[in-house]
């Protein structure tokens, strides 16, 4: 039975946590966060101009970029944090006990290991980018689970506005969709 949970937790292509687990999960830590009054941080990322890399070079190398970069993210984040496939080739970590600029340091760690890398599918080196953003709780106006996801996707959309392979922390200085209640 631990087996098949921990199965339905993983994604297949990445070895990370799913959606549907990871975002558990950081329910999980965001009310221990609030009730014990400690900093939560998360990044949303995603790989720059992904479908180019499946409109050139087919999905199967798309995967192998997958695959590559999820193996990456596990060996940059510490035993206390998580990563987990967000949807597609967006993903986001999760450093409690972070703030921003620890987790802005992180992610910028692994966007300058990755820049560096090559994934060989074929007979071919694929290099990619990716873009981040970060945001943490209980930091400017961020006061719930939802705001903190928007928070940090909106620092993703600005570091794509600003050229791509950036990481963005989120200041307020973009505004929220909504506020959501806690």
């Amino acid at each position: 039975m631990k087996k098949l949970e921990t199965l339905a937790a993983i994604d297949e292509l990445t070895g990370l946590l799913n959606r549907r687990y990871g975002m558990k999960r950081l329910y999980e830590e965001f009310e221990g966060s609030h009730r014990h009054q400690q900093i939560l941080s998360v990044a949303m990322f995603d790989i720059d101009d992904f479908k180019q890399i499946n409109d050139v070079y087919g999905h199967q190398a798309g995967d192998q970029v997958l695959r590559e970069f999820a193996d990456i993210i596990k060996e940059e984040i510490r035993v206390s944090e998580f990563a987990l496939r967000y949807g597609g080739e967006e993903f986001m970590v999760v450093t409690p006990g972070a703030s921003s600029n620890n987790c802005h340091r992180i992610m910028e760690r692994l966007r300058r290991k990755v820049e560096s890398l090559e994934v060989k599918f074929q007979k071919h080196n694929l290099k990619f980018t990716f873009s981040a953003g970060v945001a943490a709780y209980p930091e400017g106006m961020i006061s719930n689970q939802p705001l903190l996801i928007q928070a940090a996707d909106a620092a993703l959309y600005q570091a794509k506005r600003q050229g791509k392979n950036k990481v963005v922390i989120y200041s307020g200085e973009f505004e929220l969709r909504s506020q959501p209640k806690a």
